[in-house]
C-alpha cells in the first residue's frame, strides 16, 4: 500500500512538471515527429499514411511552404491545388485509421522554410556584418514588410483559407514549424551570425528610436559606425535593440497566426543552438514559461545549451534527431530510446522517404542516402512504432 501511495505521488509529482513545461499538448507522452516533404509523397499517399499509424508518430512536421505558393514573389501559385490533393488523401487515409483504432491523429504542424523565393529573387533588404560583407541572399529579419507580412503572414492567411475549403473539423493545422535554416544560401552560411547586422536598414532603424542622440546617426559606412558604437560603448545598446526587435517581430507573428488558430502551437528548427541575437529575440517572443515552443536542432546540443536558454528566458521542449540513415540494422533501433529518455522527444529527418521507397528504388550514391534507411520501410515503421 506504501509503494502504491509512493508510485502515484511520484507521478502526480512528474505529470505537474510536464504541464508546466506544456507537453499537456501530448497528453504526457514524448513527442514523436516526422518530417515530411509533401515532394515525396505524389503517388504514396495511401503508404503515408498506413506508415505514419504504424510507427506512432504524434506530430507531423509537414514541409507545406506556404511562401512558395502564396507569396507574391512565388513561381507555384498555379501549383496550390496540386499539394492539398496530396495531403488530403494522406489526412483522410490516416483519419480513418486512427478512427478505426480509436487512436488520436497526429498533431498537424505546417511547416514553412521562410527564405525559399529568395533563391530565385533576391531580398529586398539584406544583411551586412561587421567587416562590411553585404549578404545579399539573406534577409534583414528586422523587416517586417518586405520579409514576415510578405513571405510568411500573407501566404499564411492565404493557405489557412484555402485548408479550411478542403478539411473539415476532423483534420486541422495545430501549430507552425519555423525552419530557420536558409538553404537557398548555403555560400552566405545560411543563417545569421553575431557578426550581423550593420546594414542600412538595421542601424536607421536603431536611429529611429533614438530621437534624442544626434550624433552617429548620418554615418553611412560599417567602419564608421562599429568605431562609433565603440568609442561610445554603445554596443551593448546596439545588440539590445536588435534583439528586441526580433522579440516584437516573433509575438507579432504570435499574434497573427493566433488569430486564425487560437490554440496554435509554435516550433522551430535551427542547425544549431544560436547566440546570435535574431535567435535569441524570436524564440524569446515566441515561447513563454507555460507555452514553450518545440525546438529541433540538427546536433542534438541541448544539454550543452540548457543553463544558455535559462538565462535568457527561452522556454522550450527539445527533440533530438534521428536520421534514418542510422537505422541500419536491428540493434539500431535502440538509439530512439536513448534518444527518448534524454529529451522531451524525437524527430525523423525526413520520415517522407519511407513512404517513397515502397515505390521507387533509391539510386546509388545519392545525396539523401543518409537520411533514409536501406531496411524495409514496413520494418522501418513497425520497429518505430515499437521503440
Amino acid at each position: 500500500m506504501k509503494a502504491k501511495i509512493i508510485f502515484y505521488c511520484y507521478l502526480f509529482l512528474n505529470l505537474n512538471i510536464l504541464a508546466e513545461k506544456g507537453l499537456d499538448f501530448f497528453d504526457y507522452q514524448k513527442i514523436k515527429c516526422g518530417w515530411m516533404d509533401l515532394d515525396n509523397l505524389d503517388g504514396v499517399e495511401e503508404a503515408a499514411a498506413e506508415l505514419i499509424f504504424k510507427a506512432n508518430l504524434n506530430l507531423l512536421w509537414i514541409r507545406f511552404n506556404p511562401e512558395l505558393y502564396f507569396s507574391k514573389i512565388s513561381e507555384r501559385q498555379n501549383q496550390t491545388e496540386k499539394i492539398f490533393e496530396i495531403a488530403k488523401k494522406i489526412f483522410d487515409k490516416l483519419y480513418m485509421l486512427c478512427a478505426k483504432s480509436k487512436k488520436e491523429m497526429p498533431k498537424i504542424f505546417l511547416g514553412t522554410e521562410l527564405t525559399s523565393n529568395f533563391g530565385r529573387i533576391k531580398p529586398v533588404t539584406c544583411v551586412v556584418d561587421i567587416f562590411g560583407r553585404r549578404f545579399d541572399k539573406i534577409p534583414n529579419p528586422l523587416d517586417f514588410d518586405n520579409y514576415w507580412k510578405q513571405e510568411f503572414l500573407d501566404p499564411f492567411d492565404k493557405f489557412m483559407d484555402m485548408w479550411n475549403k478542403v478539411f473539415d473539423e476532423k483534420v486541422q493545422i495545430s501549430g507552425v514549424f519555423f525552419d530557420l535554416e536558409m538553404y537557398h544560401a548555403q555560400n552566405q552560411a545560411s543563417m545569421y551570425s553575431d557578426k550581423m547586422d550593420f546594414s542600412d536598414f538595421s542601424w536607421n532603424l536603431f536611429w529611429g528610436q533614438n530621437l534624442k542622440i544626434f550624433v552617429g546617426r548620418n554615418l553611412k559606412t560599417v567602419a564608421q559606425r562599429v568605431n562609433f558604437l565603440r568609442k561610445y560603448k554603445m554596443f551593448n545598446s546596439y545588440y539590445n535593440f536588435l534583439q528586441t526587435q526580433s522579440k516584437n517581430i516573433a509575438e507579432k507573428i504570435k499574434k497573427h497566426v493566433r488569430k486564425k488558430l487560437p490554440k496554435a502551437k509554435f516550433a522551430v528548427y535551427m542547425v544549431l543552438i544560436n547566440n546570435n541575437w535574431f535567435y535569441k529575440g524570436f524564440l524569446q517572443g515566441l515561447s513563454e514559461k507555460n507555452d514553450p515552443i518545440i525546438l529541433a536542432t540538427f546536433r542534438n546540443d541541448y544539454k550543452s545549451n540548457t543553463q544558455f536558454l535559462a538565462e535568457n528566458n527561452i522556454y522550450v521542449n527539445y527533440i533530438g534527431l534521428i536520421l534514418l540513415g542510422q537505422l541500419q540494422k536491428d540493434r539500431d533501433f535502440g538509439l530512439i530510446a536513448q534518444t527518448l529518455r534524454h529529451y522531451d522527444g524525437v524527430w525523423y529527418n525526413r520520415f517522407s522517404w519511407l513512404p517513397y521507397l515502397t515505390k521507387h528504388k533509391m539510386p546509388k550514391d545519392v545525396w539523401w542516402k543518409v537520411e533514409s534507411s536501406p531496411l524495409d520501410p514496413w520494418v522501418v515503421a513497425e520497429k518505430i512504432g515499437d521503440a
